[in-house]
């Protein structure tokens, strides 16, 4: 007997001492893989990756900036060999990787690391169980290991020069910092003392570092706008119940129009305040766009480059009898009408010759129109387009210098003519493309688009809305509960907490992807690299959801 109590007494003591030493031991893991793939594999220099090595006057602030910072603390022609494994193991010697890029790798994967970490702290505060925690770090290195093997890039995008390399971290960051902002926010409206104003303050700060990031990750601004507006429309539903229940709390007028009064004026303040967050973010990402460019270009003026992602889905859509449209632009000039109808048209013969159009694609499945899409996307902006415009500007515009950010100017300003005109063709080709897109961003979100896990990525997508549908159920159960019963004990209160973070942290999901893939849908194919930033989370937080619901039907059955 004396034995198995010290036993028990031992296997106690283990549980708590991992308890108390895991999170540093977890942090020194993340570290260790992600430097060890780092160094492993070396910086993998991507198509994209010269325009952010040459600050091209398309892309965002922030990383070339630090490319730029980095050559200048390591020096750009100082070499080092690499420890490429895939070149050791078939007996080759390791290429010479540029120290600064061997640097810039590190970086990028100590900031994934600790961001792994953190979203994996906030996934144990949440369930208290360490195997939940566990499962986040498991769930994010499967992301990591699926896109450098199953996706055959042969790296991680935190081994990448490009915007992906911060990215994801950036945009976990963000999610976090939302999230305990909405958290604390609603602890302070139950009375609490709470720390949300430095979440917002977070907020903000990694809204504007992800929209001077990578244009795609402007998107944290209409998630942070639609979360904060939910939750002040939460409070204006509430004060509108204190309303209708005003007659029937007679006896206790003075208290009922207090909290009335109360919470009109905490919903009216918290829109405010909002708004006030992300008039800020957006007025610090203008500035810091147009100062990067003054700095680096000489020139006052935000990145050129939107107006023609744009136009490459448009273009997509049209055909030649979309020429009239440039008749009827009462916009523009009537020589600038019909220079741009010339443009359009010689756009247009190249489309059609090259069979890059919506109706080039083969019929068939909605699969088969995205891949046509996908397909014809860059060779419509890359090869058609850009080479056009940039003739059209030459002619157009002799003064300008080919190569200068005026030019650049220039030709950013005859693509949203462009854009301006072929918005208003006949929208059903675009709608429907655009659907589709929406559709294939969330598969890609959760999987890959093919006929067989297409299936699997609806199963996946139903699972998650049913336990979030019986999350928020259950919560709605116990809080009318707690309504009626005076006495609540601490393990329930825990319990409900506990239900409340994994219903806020499940709907953040939702709206991020939801969010994500409705905007990319519209301007750009999405492609795996654009979906990567929801994907770890949706896995999380439907472990999280499923453990919940386990709990719950656990403690059910040893009630009865």
């Amino acid at each position: 007997m004396n034995h198995m109590n010290n036993s028990r007494t031992k296997r106690r003591s283990l549980s708590c001492r991992i308890k108390e030493h895991w999170s540093p031991v977890i942090l020194f893991v993340n570290l260790a893989a992600y430097i060890g793939f780092a160094l492993i594999d070396g910086p993998v220099w991507c198509r994209d990756s010269n325009s952010y090595a040459t600050m091209d006057y398309t892309r965002e602030p922030i990383y070339p900036t630090f490319l730029w910072l980095m050559r200048k603390l390591f020096g750009e022609n100082m070499m080092v060999h690499g420890w490429d494994l895939t070149d050791r193991l078939g007996g080759k010697a390791p290429a010479m990787e540029p120290l600064y890029l061997m640097a810039v790798i590190v970086v990028q994967s100590i900031l994934a690391a600790v961001t792994v970490w953190l979203l994996s702290q906030l996934c144990y505060e949440i369930s208290g169980k360490l195997r939940f925690a566990a499962a986040t770090n498991l769930v994010m290195w499967g992301v990591d290991l699926l896109n450098r093997f199953g996706a055959k890039r042969g790296s991680t995008y935190t081994q990448s020069i490009m915007t992906e390399g911060f990215g994801v971290s950036f945009y976990i960051l963000f999610f976090l910092s939302l999230f305990q902002y909405l958290r604390q926010r609603r602890r302070m409206e139950l009375g609490n003392e709470t720390s949300w104003k430095r979440y917002l303050r977070l907020s903000v700060l990694m809204m504007v570092l992800c929209a001077s990031q990578h244009k795609q990750l402007t998107i944290t601004l209409i998630i942070f706008a639609a979360a904060a507006i939910s939750a002040d429309l939460r409070l204006l539903i509430r004060y509108r119940s204190f309303v209708k229940k005003g007659n029937q709390a007679a006896n206790q007028g003075g208290q009922q129009c207090c909290r009335k009064k109360e919470t009109r004026k905490t919903a009216l303040s918290w829109l405010c305040l909002d708004a006030a967050a992300l008039l800020c973010a957006g007025v610090l990402i203008f500035l810091i766009g147009h100062i990067y460019n003054l700095t680096f270009h000489g020139v006052w003026s935000f990145h050129t480059g939107s107006a023609d992602k744009i136009d490459s889905t448009l273009l997509y859509t049209v055909t030649e009898e979309d020429a009239e449209l440039f008749v009827s632009n009462e916009k523009a000039a009537p020589d600038d009408a019909d220079n741009l109808r010339k443009l359009f048209l010689s756009i247009e013969e190249e489309l059609a010759g090259q069979q890059l159009r919506y109706v080039d694609a083969p019929s068939g499945s909605w699969v088969e129109l995205c891949s046509h899409y996908a397909d014809s996307y860059d060779i419509i902006g890359f090869e058609v387009l850009d080479p056009l415009v940039d003739s059209y500007v030459r002619t157009n515009r002799p003064d300008l210098i080919p190569g200068s950010m005026e030019f650049a100017i220039a030709t950013d300003q005859v693509c949203q003519s462009l854009e301006h005109v072929l918005i208003r063709q006949n929208p059903s080709r675009l709608l429907y493309l655009w659907i589709n897109n929406v559709r294939k961003g969330f598969v890609n979100t959760v999987l890959r688009v093919s006929t067989v896990l297409n299936w699997a990525s609806l199963v996946l997508w139903i699972s998650y809305l049913s336990a979030l549908f019986l999350l928020i159920q259950r919560e709605k159960h116990k809080s009318g509960d707690s309504f009626r019963t005076s006495e609540k004990n601490s393990c329930n209160a825990a319990e409900e907490k506990r239900c409340v973070d994994t219903i806020l942290l499940a709907s953040l999901v939702l709206l991020g992807t939801l969010v994500n893939c409705v905007v990319v849908g519209a301007i750009i194919f999405p492609q795996t690299r654009y979906m990567i930033y929801n994907m770890g989370l949706f896995y999380i937080e439907l472990i999280l959801m499923m453990g919940e619901l386990g709990r719950g039907h656990l403690k059910a059955l040893k009630s009865c």
